[in-house]
């Protein structure tokens, strides 16, 4: 991986449903939700999970977005470290 061209992700979202409030996540599945079926991505998406997921880019940096919740630990510490 050491000559991949290296990655900075734009942005990524992280969720833990434990510790935060995400509606759109937990509510009742939306039919017409603009972006189709999210039905697979309603549960924790933790740091490691991006990790795995980016393990085969070369992800050098990432930005850490909001996920749309009421509240999230995001805003009170580093979800990153």
């Amino acid at each position: 991986m050491s000559d991949a061209f290296p990655i900075i992700d734009a942005h990524h979202h992280l969720w833990d449903l434990e510790t935060g409030q995400y509606p759109w996540l937990e509510g009742e599945f939306i039919t017409t939700f603009r972006y189709g079926d999210y039905r697979p991505i309603c549960r924790n998406y933790l740091p490691d999970d991006f990790r795995r997921d980016s393990a085969k880019q070369n992800v050098t940096a990432s930005v850490h977005m909001e996920a749309a919740a009421i509240r999230s630990i995001s805003r009170s510490k580093p979800i990153m470290e």
